[in-house]
């Protein structure tokens, strides 16, 4: 069984193919603005979301590699 995290990926991955099939067949011009604003903003998530899961380990670094005083603990590789 996956785990919760792989579900929202699908699911956000699903919204994004239904909101942009739906922007494509929709013609009016307000109710397209709403769904590409829709769509920006699922993208954002996911993408945040990403960036998440990639990189945790560099921004900890840098971050604490900024800091004077962390930079004399020890490190746990």
């Amino acid at each position: 069984m996956a785990d919760t995290d792989t579900y929202l990926h699908l699911i956000g991955l699903q919204i994004l193919a239904i909101l942009g099939i739906v922007m494509i067949i929709q013609g009016e011009r307000p109710p397209k603005r709403a769904l590409s604003g829709a769509f920006l903003l699922v993208l954002g998530m996911l993408l945040a979301h990403v960036v998440s899961h990639i990189l945790p380990d560099h921004f900890a670094r840098f971050v604490y590699g900024t800091h004077r005083e962390y930079r004399s603990l020890p490190r746990q590789d």
